[in-house]
């Protein structure tokens, strides 16, 4: 793709948390700024294990937390056959297609480098329903000025059908790519400090994932077709094809009821700081080194299906303003040799790889 020095339109993403454990357990320190706890982000389903490690944050004025290495995780059956997960990048542990089969038991296991073992209870792989359809809708909240992002959007719905089994649970989940318009920002060291955007020598994609609980139980709603918003994408100009990756997952009870009290905690109090200790700590996930040990995060066992959609934002809106949100780019003059392209560097929100179904 040619970089258009002179004007780039480019839809910045901020506050992204990691790409595939969207939710933010990381950041839970201890109220008091003095104790730090054990961290273990598990999603592990049928098409991907995905482990993040860590130690929380020791200052409440930081939600930094502390990425944990080398460490041995794996998977078991009820046979106990082992499944090894690889370190990918600090404290992320992952094995591709681990080839897990909905409705048999699988445990986790950790042993950190200082001799120290974790270890999940035993839980069993959810059956996780088709999507049937995936739609959009344009939607107008006229309480919002124009040309804001809340005011003019397309809500997205996944439309499936609950099997007749009662207790499912279900969680949603979502990607968003764009491809990156630069990889490198250059700073004047002196006033008026103009900003110089450098673009990528090479294809590279910037990603965006949900940070919201999405959930649901089929409680009252055993055996019928439901449907479930999943968001709202801003109506804009650019990019006109918005690309969104849907996943649909199938969660067990212990999943759901963790993830159930932070939604409600978080929405309620606006801050992970008044999270009582009953709902901040693992419901199934334990240290075999110390019993007595308090330990956040969740083994969210599911299974998955995933649909793609375009969002075609290229409609006509009487009286309507596109929400933009623009970077102008400076030309780049006496620029060092060598310093006119960036490379894209490999990250939880951007990839080289290109996505799946990108046009």
């Amino acid at each position: 793709m040619q970089f258009r020095l002179n004007q780039v339109i480019f839809i910045a993403f901020t506050g992204l948390l990691l790409a595939t454990c969207i939710y933010p357990v990381n950041k839970l320190e201890s109220t008091d700024g003095t104790k730090q706890y054990f961290v273990v982000e598990a999603n592990v389903s049928d098409s991907l294990a995905e482990v993040l490690l860590s130690k929380s944050s020791t200052s409440i004025k930081s939600s930094t937390a502390l990425n944990i290495t080398q460490a041995l995780v794996y998977l078991t059956d009820k046979n106990n056959n082992k499944t090894l997960l690889s370190e990918v990048r600090s404290g992320t542990y992952q094995y591709l297609n681990p080839g897990l089969i909905q409705g048999e038991t699988y445990q986790l296991h950790i042993k950190l480098k200082d001799g120290n073992e974790y270890e999940s209870f035993p839980e069993v792989l959810p059956l996780c329903p088709s999507i049937d359809s995936l739609f959009y809708k344009y939607d107008l909240k006229s309480n919002y000025p124009k040309g804001t992002s809340e005011r003019n959007g397309f809500n997205v719905y996944v439309h499936f059908k609950d099997s007749e089994k009662d207790g499912e649970y279900y969680q949603w989940a979502w990607k968003h790519y764009e491809y990156a318009n630069y990889c490198k920002i250059n700073i004047d060291p002196a006033p008026p400090y103009a900003e110089h955007f450098i673009q990528c020598d090479y294809n590279c994609w910037d990603l965006k994932t949900n940070s919201k609980f999405i959930l649901l139980t089929d409680e009252l709603k055993n055996g019928k077709q439901l449907e479930m918003l999943v968001e709202r994408v801003p109506y804009s100009t650019i990019p006109v094809q918005y690309y969104l990756m849907v996943e649909q997952r199938g969660i067990t009870k212990n999943a759901y009821t963790y993830f159930s009290s932070l939604k409600s905690q978080n929405e309620t109090n606006g801050t992970p700081f008044d999270i009582p200790p009953q709902t901040r700590f693992s419901v199934n996930i334990h240290s075999v080194s110390n019993p007595d040990e308090k330990i956040i995060g969740i083994f969210n066992l599911f299974s998955s299906r995933k649909k793609l959609i375009y969002i075609n934002r290229n409609i006509n809106i009487p009286d309507e303003d596109p929400y933009n949100e623009q970077i102008v780019v400076t030309e780049l003059e006496g620029c060092p040799i060598n310093c006119k392209t960036a490379p894209c560097v490999e990250s939880a929100t951007r990839t080289t790889k290109r996505p799946i179904g990108w046009r």
